[in-house]
């Protein structure tokens, strides 16, 4: 897989590094000239003389034998892009994935339009709904502590939510009232709803799907285990690519265990799970899967709001 280096967009393919599984909350970063590590982590940033050459850095403390991952996009890119980049979308989501709530869904019909046009449109224009970024700032403060502060475990996807529906509460000086603000938030619930009723397939059928794919992995695997006596065993994808993950280094210099599964885990031999669907479904997964969150996060601006 390749990764970014350098300023304008350039991506290289970087031996051994390309090894590293994908996640949200990676334990490891890289850098090299025009690739940063975020000033967050701690660490200094990368001497000059070394600049010509990529280096491998620690977030985190890792175990020997651990499996370390690497956040491959350094949380840029959309879910959609990701995919295009490296075949798969990442399994929690990205923090820039959006949902568009401008646009009329496809197949809405003509009091839909009229109804969100009406409320988006008018009563947006020059207001800012004050009430409702408040609650939605607390709400996503208190999504972000219960998961740890980190992005991952679904923290990207709550990111993602508020700020779908953050940029539709409007801007200027002026105030909403409460009726516009409850007005705004109905219009929004049925732009939501229209974009579900216009998937094919709903989002839980899709994760039935990505059930079955991922049981039929494992049997298989389970089999070609069987038959090969111990040897390479078809091992079902985690949440990421069907490659083994890098090996964690100990403290003595002595090799860990290959990393196997977990975020971006894989599988190896000819039990392995249908990593093409796999990930079309995954893909289809996030879309989903973000727009039922906000519809969560309408809910509970409602809730918090508008009684």
């Amino acid at each position: 897989r390749a990764m970014t280096a350098g300023a304008g967009g350039t991506y290289a393919v970087v031996p051994f590094l390309d090894l590293a599984n994908h996640a949200a909350a990676p334990s490891v970063d890289y850098r090299c000239d025009g690739v940063h590590t975020p000033a967050s982590s701690g660490l200094p940033p990368q001497a000059a003389e070394d600049s010509d050459r990529f280096e491998l850095v620690g977030l985190a403390d890792v175990a020997p034998g651990e499996e370390v991952h690497l956040s491959y996009t350094k949380g840029h890119l959309t879910s959609s892009e990701h995919f295009a980049q490296y075949g798969f979308a990442p399994p929690g989501g990205s923090p820039t994935d959006r949902l568009d709530l401008r646009l009329d869904p496809p197949g809405a019909g003509a009091s839909l339009v009229t109804v969100t046009e009406d409320h988006i449109e008018q009563t947006v224009k020059g207001r800012v709904a004050t009430r409702l970024k408040a609650a939605l700032k607390a709400r996503l403060k208190e999504a972000l502590v219960a998961r740890g502060g980190a992005l991952g475990g679904g923290s990207s996807r709550w990111v993602a939510a508020a700020a779908s529906v953050a940029a539709q509460l409007g801007s200027g000086v002026d105030a909403m009232t409460r009726e516009q603000e409850a007005a705004v938030l109905a219009a929004l619930t049925l732009r939501v709803g229209a974009l579900e009723a216009s998937w094919r397939t709903s989002l839980e059928e899709d994760e039935a799907t990505a059930a079955a794919i991922d049981e039929a992995g494992a049997r298989a695997g389970g089999r070609a285990g069987a038959a090969g006596g111990g040897g390479s065993r078809g091992e079902p994808r985690g949440e990421g690519e069907g490659e083994r993950g890098l090996e964690g280094v100990g403290p003595e210099g002595g090799r860990g265990e290959a990393g196997e599964g977990a975020e971006g885990g894989g599988g190896t031999g000819t039990g392995e799970r249908d990593e093409r669907m796999g990930n079309i479904v995954g893909l289809r997964l996030n879309k989903k899967r973000l727009a039922r969150r906000v519809a969560e996060v309408l809910h509970s601006l409602r809730a918090s709001v508008c009684t």
